[in-house]
Parts: structure tokens; sequence; C-alpha cells
């Protein structure tokens, strides 16, 4: 209610004087308590506004969790954008990458990552040496896929094999073997998918 305002000026509230005695026993259900507007001067004296039965149990724990979905809701409208797309097999579209080393000087690097409905792997060696002849094989679920030699180039001294692998149901396993063939040094790389 406005400040100044009269009780009969606002006919949609019920109204309901009381004295200072009897206030305690008339706020048991839900109330809105106002400063009496009939120009009684007793401090003790009040209006009651808009008296409401308390509600019961089973109401209040509908709305409490009704409201509780709804705020579950909000939240997870945005999330659920911010998530990330798919490829088949439900597959994240987010590379996955492994690295280790090659019990020497040199290591490995190993990325996965789905592309149009194949994967796409990447593998390198890093020796740190030009010049250095590899022979390296990739397997895929326990069967050779690819293999080659490459020569380590470039300021680092290494090596990358790249290939699109088909992209089978379920979890894909690689394996990424490299032996030098001066020394028989090996870079063994695993990565899943």
């Amino acid at each position: 209610m406005r400040s100044g305002g009269h009780p009969s000026h606002f006919p949609f509230l019920r109204t309901q004087a009381v004295g200072a005695q009897s206030l305690a026993s008339a706020v048991s259900g839900t109330e809105v308590v106002a400063p009496a507007s009939d120009g009684n001067s007793d401090p003790g004296a009040a209006m009651v506004v808009d008296r409401h039965p308390p509600l019961s149990r089973s109401t209040t724990m509908k709305t409490r969790t009704a409201l509780a979905a709804l705020t579950l809701t909000t939240l997870a409208v945005p999330l659920a954008a911010m998530a990330p797309a798919t490829a088949s097999h439900g597959k994240a579209s987010a590379a996955v990458r492994s690295h280790g080393g090659c019990g020497g000087p040199a290591v490995w690097k190993m990325k996965a990552k789905p592309d149009n409905g194949r994967i796409q792997l990447e593998a390198e060696v890093d020796s740190n040496h030009v010049g250095q002849v590899w022979d390296w094989t990739i397997k895929h679920n326990g069967n050779t896929s690819a293999k080659g030699s490459s020569t380590t180039h470039g300021a680092s001294g290494s090596f990358t094999v790249q290939r699109r692998l088909s992209n089978r149901a379920g979890t894909d396993h690689f394996v990424f073997r490299a032996e030098r063939r001066a020394t028989g040094a090996v870079c063994r790389g695993t990565i899943s998918l």
C-alpha cells in the first residue's frame, strides 16, 4: 500500500484493524502488516493487509521442486549450447594428444581427431638430429594400417607422419612404432579416440 493511502482506495485488498494484543494471534498465516491509517494514534495498533492461510507442506515442497527444476533448466540450456559437436559414433570433435620418450634423446608425439567420418592421425618423432632414417608402422585396433620410412629433417631434426584412417564403431586404438635403422632405438606411442 502506498504511503498516506487509505485502505478504501484499494478495494482489492482485504484489511482488518487489529490491536497490539491480538496482533500476535493474527500473524499465524502469511500476512502483510502495515501501520494503521485510520487516524489511530495508538503505537500498538496495526492493520493486517491481505491475510492468507498458511500453505500446506506439500504445496511448499511442490513450489520448491518446480523452482529448482526451472533453475536447473535455465542453467542447462547455455551449457548444452557450449558442448562440443560430436562426430560419428558419438566421439567428440576435440583432438586427443599423447607423447613420450624413446629411451634416448628422441621423443614422440601423437594426435588423433575426427575428420568428416574418418580419423586424422598424426605421429611425430623428434630426435634433434638431421638425416636419421626411421622405419615406422601404424596399427589400428591391432591391424597394420600404414607403414614406411622417414628421414629426420629441418632445424628440429624431426619427421611427421599423417594419415586419414577409417572411423570404426566403438573406441579406436592406435599404436605408432618407429625404429631407427642405425641404432635400433625404438619409439612406441599409443592413443585412443
